[in-house]
């Protein structure tokens, strides 16, 4: 291993920078790719561990309090077709207005989930939605280079490994041209997992599954749903809290091991931008309708991520929030998720997606009884009670 395996990111960057292409990457018994060396070819040369981002400590100018934006998306079909509120597509788009590319995640229709190139409008919309299991980046580093050198703008949105991982690739050179967004994460999937599910359900509905959407807004913001798509019967509406997937997702159950000691989640960020979930935003500042048709927090890092902020903001509907409004309900911007005891068996049992989220990751009955009550009840239960306390 080019670094410890429990620190180790899969971001690529190892791949990318061998000269004699003796790295592959595969994967392990738990379903998260790793870097494998073929020590025949190696040549010694330890550009793998001199640009490596779990053992390279990167330095930026970025704000410890960055100015903290909530925001959503003023075209309606974008913003039905993102996860929260629409900001990325609205950078995306200008991005690729000034001739630049944009480098995001995709899932194809035999469920691959890895980083492209979108260079037209078509191509970005495959890049909306969260796709909650680590995308392979391939030879994307190598791939965003020769852009920057033709003065392409290249937009980069990935997690924040693999943010670090395009600094690391780049290593000293600063390229006006590059603008990048890190995404608040709590954690990459199994793909080992993801893949058991995608088996399972293809055997339930007697069909293959071709697309999924993890946060589909079908029945709104508060009430996501999973969106199957199948090669011939209709779609399927699975809601998250009932998902086998998603519920050991949302538990924290199944992610990489480096993603509970993410050195990364934290301030100051490591992206230009940063885009997430706003679920704590002050419900008193926006209308309900707007609440639930999804809202991001975006915060802007340093004075590159506030000028391209600058440029786009009149697509979007937005306001200036305190820092301590989006970490409060996001603690995945200030700090890693916390590893549950389930996480040791999860990934090596035997049984169903179903079984193991019956047995490992059941959510507890008071958060099941918040989900069928709504937030505006559960709310007003709150006032209700805070009264009778005083």
């Amino acid at each position: 291993m080019i670094c410890d395996k429990d620190v180790c990111t899969g971001c690529g960057v190892c791949y990318n920078v061998c000269p004699v292409k003796c790295i592959t990457m595969k994967y392990d018994s738990e379903g998260f790719i790793f870097p494998i060396i073929d020590e025949q070819q190696c040549i010694k040369c330890n550009k793998c561990r001199e640009n490596c981002p779990s053992l390279n400590e990167l330095t930026n100018n970025n704000c410890k309090e960055p100015i903290t934006i909530g925001c959503w998306n003023k075209n309606q079909d974008i913003l039905k077709k993102s996860s929260s509120g629409g900001a990325f597509a609205a950078i995306a788009e200008d991005i690729l207005k000034e001739d630049g590319v944009v480098v995001g995640c995709v899932m194809d229709k035999n469920l691959n989930i890895y980083h492209t190139i979108a260079e037209n409008f078509e191509e970005l919309e495959e890049m909306y939605g969260s796709k909650y299991v680590q995308s392979e980046t391939h030879n994307i580093y190598r791939k965003i280079k020769v852009f920057l050198n033709k003065g392409k703008k290249v937009l980069f949105v990935g997690c924040p490994c693999q943010v670090a991982g395009v600094y690391t690739y780049l290593k000293d050179e600063e390229y006006k041209n590059l603008i990048t967004i890190d995404l608040v994460c709590h954690g990459v999937g199994s793909k080992k997992f993801f893949d058991k599910y995608i088996n399972e359900m293809n055997n339930k509905y007697k069909d293959k599954v071709i697309g999924v959407s993890f946060r589909n807004k079908r029945n709104g913001r508060r009430n996501y749903t999973t969106r199957l798509s199948f090669t011939t019967r209709p779609p399927v509406y699975i809601p998250a809290i009932k998902d086998s997937y998603m519920t050991c997702y949302l538990q924290r159950a199944i992610y990489r091991k480096s993603c509970y000691s993410c050195k990364y989640a934290k301030l100051p960020r490591v992206g230009d931008i940063t885009i997430g979930d706003f679920v704590g935003i002050d419900r008193n500042q926006i209308s309900k309708r707007d609440y639930y048709n999804g809202v991001s927090v975006v915060l802007l890092n340093n004075s590159k991520g506030t000028y391209y902020f600058e440029n786009i903001k009149l697509n979007l509907n937005w306001l200036e929030r305190p820092l301590q409004e989006a970490t409060s309900t996001n603690s995945n911007i200030i700090e890693p998720s916390i590893m549950p005891d389930s996480r040791k068996l999860i990934l090596n049992d035997v049984g169903t997606v179903e079984q193991l989220k019956n047995k490992y990751c059941k959510y507890p009955l008071k958060a099941r009884i918040a989900n069928i009550l709504g937030d505006d009840v559960v709310r007003a239960l709150k006032k209700v009670f805070s009264r009778f306390k005083s």
